[in-house]
């Protein structure tokens, strides 16, 4: 149904364990309220959520209907991320809108599917009315392989500063150029108006950065960040030519380039 987006879930022996039921229900409503907080830019989200409708029968089906507080748009914008960004996690790729937060949730959503401590479940499917993605082992295995932390070192990115959140905890997000991909960037309150005055802008990141098994980033513990030129405001060649005088001291750039050679 358009601007529904559904959870099936089964539980072994057709049964389904309250407990599992219900912390499903928490993380897969928390991850629809952090990926919508992402995608507006709003810790409020842009998005009223509620329960459509419960189905009685196994598999078990709940459907969530949203209702846009801001333009209809957003809801089909909304459902086309969720469903690409929760396959991407299962290949061990990650949207930028997904943070941290909702990649946890969906984690701990996806670490119900066999979970013999828990009465776990045998199928996890979230779905729209165009698309479809299952949740399980692999999921869990694309996210640890995404986030674990296998090597910290002093370092630096350079990026966007793209989102700011100090109500759990207080970090910041840059879109990473060479990787491409969200880092996660914590940081103490003496940064806090250095952070906030550099929304939206292109900045240098310092400090101790936490990089994954494929050697990506993942998240840097935040020493300061210094502004960084956009391409566009970099010198072209033509004006960096000739701003030093007589840099080969007056022989010729073969003979001076010998020199430095031999000493």
């Amino acid at each position: 149904m358009p601007g529904s987006i559904n959870l099936r879930m089964e539980g072994r022996d057709k049964s389904l364990h309250p407990t599992t039921y219900i912390s499903a229900l928490q993380y897969f409503w928390g991850m629809l309220r952090d990926l919508d907080a992402a995608l507006s830019r709003d810790d409020k989200g842009s998005i009223r959520w509620e329960i459509e409708s419960l189905s009685k029968n196994s598999p078990d089906l709940i459907t969530f209907k949203g209702h846009s507080r801001i333009e209809e748009d957003r809801l089909t914008q909304f459902k086309d991320e969720c469903i690409i960004g929760l396959r991407q996690l299962s290949e061990g790729e990650r949207l930028p809108n997904y943070s941290d937060a909702a990649v946890n949730k969906v984690l701990r959503l996806a670490k119900l599917r066999n979970d013999r401590k828990r009465d776990g479940l045998s199928v996890i499917q979230v779905f729209t009315d165009t698309d479809e993605v299952d949740l399980g082992p692999q999921t869990v295995e694309g996210i640890e392989t995404l986030t674990s932390i296998r090597y910290e070192s002093l370092g630096s990115i350079v990026g966007h500063l793209d989102s700011i959140t100090v109500h759990r905890g207080s970090e910041f997000r840059v879109w990473g150029e060479v990787e491409r991909r969200p880092v996660t960037c914590r940081f103490g309150a003496d940064l806090l108006e250095q952070v906030k005055g550099s929304l939206g802008r292109r900045v240098l990141v310092y400090g101790d950065v936490r990089s994954n098994s494929r050697g990506q980033p993942t998240s840097v513990i935040a020493h300061g960040l210094d502004p960084y030129p956009e391409d566009s405001e970099l010198p072209t060649i033509d004006q960096m030519s000739g701003i030093i005088d007589d840099l080969t001291d007056g022989v010729s750039l073969a003979e001076y380039i010998e020199d430095l050679r031999h000493g």
